[in-house]
């Protein structure tokens, strides 16, 4: 009988399917290893963060696939201003991590080896002194 065959194959292609998707656990874990190389802006504390499946298909923004986006915001010290939480991030970024800014919008993003670190300071500043660090894997960069 040819049963036997036909499930070690079935199994075999199951198991491939399953190991191309992204290890959420791991990948959270390793976010926050990267966001540990960034100190927030002095002052500042954590207000929130998560860790959620990133699908290319839900933003067309960056180019990843399948990935876990890790984002934590901050609150900001009164009186602190965008330019102060992207001045800090740049002036205190980990070596080897090549900065861009976009021009028309406080958000600053340093990649290095497929991993983005975005700073987005487009909250109402000084008004409401917010901002975001956003680390994402894949071919962010």
């Amino acid at each position: 009988m040819t049963v036997a065959p036909v499930a070690v194959v079935l199994a075999l292609a199951l198991g491939t399917f399953a190991s191309c998707g992204v290890d959420e656990e791991r990948e959270a874990r390793e976010n926050r290893e990267v966001l540990a190389q960034f100190p927030p802006y002095p002052g500042a504390a954590e207000a929130w963060s998560s860790d959620q499946p990133f699908d290319r298909d839900e933003e067309e923004l960056v180019e990843v696939w399948d990935a876990v986006r890790t984002t934590v915001e901050y609150d900001a010290p009164e009186g602190t201003t965008a330019d102060d939480v992207l001045r800090h991030y740049r002036e205190h970024a980990p070596d080897g991590w090549t900065a861009s800014h976009l021009g028309f919008a406080p958000i600053l993003t340093f990649c290095r080896d497929g991993v983005s670190v975005s700073v987005d300071a487009q909250a109402t500043f000084p008004e409401d002194p917010t901002y975001r660090v956003i680390v994402v894997r894949g071919d962010a960069c």
